[in-house]
């Protein structure tokens, strides 16, 4: 592996396996028992208009959350390098030092909400550091409300916030039930079933790590 082409090689291998394409179907004709379903065979799902009436959609601005939680302490990551993406590994590497290689210089840290966001809108910064697995300020929680389809579930365990930076998260498998909603911008997502890493072919060793990481 060339290291200019590491990161393409890596896109372009999850690109490669084919994927069934997820179950899609709009809020309003989704069910509890048809979500019931779904969560029971552990099927992943495209929600779509989930979140078109959240108050999140048009109050959550960088000014809005600057006034209203700017005090809040957030976890954020910061990745050194360039701002879009990491630096690449050395020729050769095996796939678990690839995505070793991300983590290079990667540091995590408890800042004000404000401090990132004064980060975030500097052309000398933006894109350098992210939030992450951050619990959602209480002020916020009114703004992002369960929807009715999945209220058999009770209270989430935990309601988190990403906000900002262009990541690449290599294939990996969440350890619990989750509803993925973005409130803005645009992000790639491949989905796959607990199934699918069991039919993953190939011997490489980058379609090894793949059928672990799924």
């Amino acid at each position: 592996l060339r290291p200019a082409d590491v990161e393409a090689v890596l896109i372009e291998s999850l690109r490669s396996i084919d994927l069934p394409r997820p179950d899609s179907v709009l809020a309003e004709e989704l069910t509890a028992s048809t979500f019931f379903e779904y969560v029971r065979a552990n099927q992943p799902l495209v929600i779509r208009g989930m979140a078109r009436s959240w108050p999140a959609l048009t109050r959550w601005t960088d000014d809005w959350l600057d006034e209203n939680v700017g005090s809040s302490d957030v976890r954020v990551e910061t990745v050194p390098g360039r701002p879009d993406r990491p630096p690449a590994p050395a020729c050769g590497a095996a796939p678990r030092e690839i995505f070793a290689s991300f983590a290079k210089g990667w540091s995590a840290a408890s800042t004000p909400f404000a401090t990132f966001l004064r980060a975030h809108r500097d052309p000398r910064t933006s894109g350098l550091a992210f939030i992450a697995e951050t619990a959602l300020p209480p002020e916020l929680s009114q703004d992002a409300p369960l929807p009715e389809f999945a209220s058999f579930l009770g209270e989430p365990e935990h309601v988190q916030l990403w906000y900002g930076g262009a990541t690449e998260t290599p294939a990996h498998t969440d350890t619990q039930e989750n509803l993925l909603v973005q409130v803005d911008g645009e992000r790639q997502i491949r989905l796959a079933s607990a199934r699918v890493r069991r039919g993953l072919g190939g011997s490489s060793r980058l379609a090894r790590y793949f059928r672990r990481a799924l």
